[in-house]
């Protein structure tokens, strides 16, 4: 019998916005740790969420951290999900933002040479009604399970097995 762990990685640098020591710390002491684990981990796999803003961020920054970072993506141990530059870039105007956010960071992507996911992150609420507008892009989108619930009003949280819409 074969046995799963399925996983999902957020890293964002800019936690705390402004603070770019902050940017550095999480860099050195969470990013890199994290990369020298699954390089020393052949085996594991997993998915990775970093927007563009904190990957262009380490490309300038922490060329032996993105360099492993590519390796791992490259080497299908990470799948690499980043779907915007940065989430703060589309609360104004969702759909027109959301859109030069994403072209913004499909752009950073190929010039960074990571290959780009079909998987869109919802994080922090980011998704309800515009969601229909990612379809071009994206096959699949993660969002919090009770974020969905609040939202489309389910009720049998027990016997979810799969959302469409």
């Amino acid at each position: 019998m074969k046995k799963y762990a399925l996983s999902l990685h957020h890293f964002n640098t800019a936690y705390v916005v402004g603070d770019t020591e902050s940017y550095h710390r999480h860099t050195i002491e969470s990013l890199a740790l994290f990369l020298n684990f699954l390089f020393e981990n052949p085996k594991l796999k997993c998915n990775l969420e970093i927007n563009g803003y904190s990957l262009e961020f380490i490309y300038k920054n922490y060329p032996y951290v993105f360099e492993k970072l590519k390796f791992l993506i490259d080497n299908e141990q990470i799948e690499l999900i980043s779907t915007t530059y940065s989430p703060q870039l589309w609360i104004a105007f969702p759909k027109t933002d959301m859109i030069k956010s994403l072209r913004y960071n499909f752009n950073l992507l190929k010039r960074l040479g990571l290959k780009q996911s079909r998987i869109f992150f919802a994080q922090e609420n980011f998704f309800y009604e515009g969601i229909k507008y990612l379809k071009e892009w994206f096959d699949i989108a993660i969002i919090k399970d009770d974020y969905y619930f609040h939202f489309y009003n389910y009720q049998d949280k027990n016997n979810l097995t799969r959302c469409t819409n």
